[in-house]
């Protein structure tokens, strides 16, 4: 179960400038208002790792399209991107540290893909490798 502490570390470690969701509260104001608004996050995030159902809203997200170009004739010329509630962002954080924990114990190594610290390449080169060698034979 998450403590004060890691709740507060979570809602801190988000940008500040990051845009808000739905909800219109952004990250901003949690950083701001934190003194006043942290039993009630507090309380949120335990009721999300207890499993109870969250109303929608908690996780509502809007997609944006922001312009890449100035002539935007066509889909490609946009970036989608998603907003999402900070109360949900906090929650997705500590399910990030947590997983971070545990994923090193129990991915093989193997594993190189989306893995901080390993590459994709490795792997890549591996097979070329392995490939060259029995060539070789």
């Amino acid at each position: 179960m998450s403590t004060l502490e890691e709740v507060r570390e979570a809602v801190f470690s988000i940008d500040p400038d990051s845009v808000a969701g739905p909800d219109g509260f952004g990250t901003v104001f949690f950083h701001t208002c934190w003194d006043i608004i942290s039993g009630d996050v507090f309380d949120a995030v335990i009721e999300f790792f207890r499993g109870v159902e969250m109303p929608k809203d908690f996780t509502a997200t809007t997609i944006s399209l922001i312009p890449k170009t100035a002539s935007l004739a066509c889909w490609s010329e946009y970036r989608p991107i998603s907003l999402c509630n900070v109360t949900n962002k906090i929650c997705m954080k500590l399910m990030t540290i947590r997983l971070g924990r545990v994923l090193p114990k129990v991915l093989s190594l193997s594993q190189s893909g989306f893995v901080p610290g390993r590459l994709l390449s490795d792997n890549v080169f591996l097979a070329q490798e392995l490939i060259h060698s029995l060539e070789s034979c």
